[in-house]
């Protein structure tokens, strides 16, 4: 990734020598609230350090798990390294099995304890995080991460976020890119409470810069929040935000550009400490696929087949987010494919890939049809313990061409390793219901879900039947994609809450089977 460090001290000189808005209101210090409270609300608990003996481990052979929570480990953890002294030693790879999701961890291990080097990643999806654990008074504290996508045959595609992690408060400094359909933007600086704090630079499909802004970012609906200073080709601005919405110009303290320059360059130079150990964590990687690993261990991606469904046709869920055909379903369903068509009102219907982000596994459809639009939830955040209902076609080889609706509650805020774009979940979904909708109880899409093992996968790998633990992509996460193709999507208004039977009845028009081919 390419140093933004001299960018960064050019705008310096740009932002302390500003004189564009001298006649708007003069924002005092004290209205300017300190970044490092609105980042993050986060609360680690108690360092909870305990030993695990691997499953597939018949003579003694524990590995320290670490973390800052009560909460018991679950799942079942196999080592398939080396062993000395009654203790997980050497190069090796942990193998996490809970539920129906499989994780995968490559490090080195010193007398049972994470020796610095690691590389992860879930069975079923393309990313993965690789770097260094940074450990301070016997403890683990820190991570220096980087993420990163990969091609289909697990090489590294590209890199979209390096920098530091606190385990402790939940904050990550560093440099994040995010892809539009007109280009992309990197922001640099830090994030925590689906917020950000520092410098985001747009630029253009040929790389060329088209405008920044320092300040606070809504990360849940990825736009400007609170004070901030815009540069563009018309001047530098400094502006009021309150939930994307610009309220008013005003003149900002240099005190706040500091600050903003300070995060920025803070976390420019994480970033090259991220990459330096991103490069090592590869290396060990390399090497231990030289040494143990064979193709059909280190895929990365579930092999799983559709029942009863002719060669080269998955099957998955959409729904309409707009009243002139808009429809969106995950990444996945419609990967590779050439000819992708919705079932609707028992009839085929062509459909056009509008864009897609694999990254978020998040596809834009549109068909040329008249339809009823369901509600997405973009302001308000969902709440831990919040009723939800997903609707769907899940395994239609086996269970039917009906819609099949299933019930339960958000179970966390954030996903596998702390990932805050997704949910989880106890509604149970399987193959089929990847796309679905994830409705709260007045009918407003809240998520997307993603499809899990089936049953009888969970039991030949783990011997016991899949657990409800289940994952759905937040919305707010296809909002970028819906802003650059002028999506009308419908906005909730205030409705009643309704029970089982109004609800599906009210989103069950909305709700398509997708085909692609």
């Amino acid at each position: 990734m390419k140093k933004i460090l001299p960018l960064v001290i050019g705008i310096s000189i740009l932002l302390t020598g500003c004189n564009s808005t001298p006649n708007y209101r003069k924002v005092s210090e004290s209205e300017v609230s300190n970044y490092q409270s609105q980042i993050t609300d986060f609360r680690a608990g108690s360092y909870s350090p305990h030993w695990i003996q691997p499953a597939n481990k018949s003579e003694k052979c524990e590995m320290l798990i670490e973390g800052y929570t009560e909460q018991p480990h679950q799942g079942t953890i196999e080592w398939d390294g080396n062993c000395k002294d009654g203790k997980a030693e050497g190069l090796g790879k942990i193998s996490v099995i809970n539920g129906s999701v499989r994780a995968f961890e490559i490090t080195y291990h010193n007398k049972g304890i994470t020796d610095q080097l690691y590389y992860l990643w879930v069975e079923g999806t393309n990313n993965v995080e690789f770097g260094t654990y940074v450990r301070e008074n016997d403890k683990m504290t820190k991570k220096l991460q980087n993420h990163a996508s990969l091609k289909p045959n697990g090489d590294i595609d590209s890199i979209y976020s390096q920098g530091e992690q606190s385990l402790t408060t939940g904050v990550f400094i560093g440099v994040v890119r995010k892809n539009y359909a007109n280009g992309f933007a990197k922001l640099s600086g830090q994030f925590g409470n689906l917020r950000f704090f520092g410098a985001r630079e747009f630029f253009d499909k040929n790389n060329q810069p088209t405008f920044t802004t320092w300040g606070f970012y809504d990360m849940n609906a990825d736009k400007p929040d609170k004070y901030i200073v815009v540069k563009s080709k018309y001047g530098v601005f400094h502006q009021k935000w309150q939930f994307g919405t610009q309220k008013e110009n005003v003149t900002l303290p240099e005190s706040y550009t500091d600050e903003t320059l300070k995060v920025s360059i803070q976390a420019s130079t994480l970033v090259n400490r991220a990459s330096s150990a991103g490069q090592l964590a590869l290396a060990m990687k390399q090497r231990y696929d030289s040494q143990n690993v064979t193709p059909s261990t280190v895929r990365t991606k579930p092999d799983n087949k559709k029942p009863e469904l002719p060669k080269g046709i998955s099957t998955g869920t959409g729904f309409f987010i707009s009243n002139d055909g808009y429809v969106l379903t995950n990444s996945h369903v419609i990967e590779g494919s050439s000819n992708i068509s919705i079932i609707l009102h028992g009839k085929s219907v062509s459909a056009s890939l509008v864009d897609h982000d694999p990254s978020n596994d998040i596809a834009l459809l549109k068909v040329d049809k008249v339809v009823e639009g369901l509600p997405i939830e973009l302001k308000n955040k969902t709440k831990q313990g919040t009723a939800i209902a997903i609707l769907g076609y899940p395994n239609i080889g086996l269970q039917g061409n009906e819609q099949k609706a299933t019930f339960g509650y958000v179970n966390a805020n954030s996903g596998i390793q702390g990932d805050t774009r997704y949910f989880q979940i106890d509604s149970p979904i399987q193959p089929g219901n990847s796309g679905s909708p994830m409705v709260n109880n007045q009918g407003v899409v809240i998520g997307i879900a993603s499809a899990s093992l089936n049953q009888s996968a969970a039991i030949k790998a783990t011997g016991t039947l899949a657990q409800n633990v289940n994952y759905a992509v937040k919305i707010a996460y296809a909002l970028p994609m819906l802003i650059n193709h002028g999506v009308d999507y419908i906005e909730p208004a205030k409705q009643k809450t309704l029970d089982k039977t109004e609800l599906i009845e009210r989103i069950s028009n909305s709700v398509v089977l997708v085909i692609a081919e």
